[in-house]
């Protein structure tokens, strides 16, 4: 999946030799917008950072949402908290009304299993305040909440970025 390889480019953006160029683009309030070259291709993608972290916070942690610009059709939500999830769904609440639970998990990141459910959360994403992201690992439940000020924004200038006609 895109994402997994957009989670490296943000990780370790140096040891990729087909990656370069990753660069912060813009700031919307809590959310990141930035872009990449990825052999010879545009790569745009949002990211956020927990306001508010679980009592599991260690500094090794880095707990983040990304939305990622696949193509014209479809962009990409996933999800980390930093550690190892169990096999068990992670679940997003946003403004403390609307659940999505994120099936595909993938050692400490997390999917949508479909692109219909991807947008219908970038929607309610765009509508929201505040979301938390709630995942399990090992015996530990781990809530992290972030701030949905700037999304939409942050959302419009990504697809401005790499959206071609």
């Amino acid at each position: 999946m895109r994402s997994l390889f957009v989670l490296l480019i943000f990780l370790s953006a140096g040891a990729l030799a087909s990656v370069n160029n990753v660069q912060l683009s813009e700031k919307y309030k809590d959310w990141l917008v930035y872009t990449a070259l990825e052999d010879g291709e545009k790569v745009c993608y949002i990211v956020s950072h927990p306001k508010k972290k679980s009592e599991h916070y260690t500094a090794d942690r880095k707990p983040y949402v990304m939305v990622s610009y696949v193509d014209k059709k479809a962009d990409e939500v996933s999800v980390t908290s930093g550690f190892q999830y169990n096999n068990e769904p992670v679940v997003l609440n946003i403004d403390k009304k609307i659940k999505y639970q994120l099936p595909i998990i993938q050692g400490s990141l997390a999917w949508t299993d479909d692109t219909k459910m991807d947008q219908d959360l970038i929607l309610k994403m765009k509508q929201g305040l505040s979301m938390v992201v709630n995942g399990k690992v090992k015996t530990a439940n781990v809530d992290d909440t972030y701030s949905l000020l700037g999304f939409q924004k942050a959302y419009q200038k990504m697809h401005d970025l790499c959206h071609t006609k």
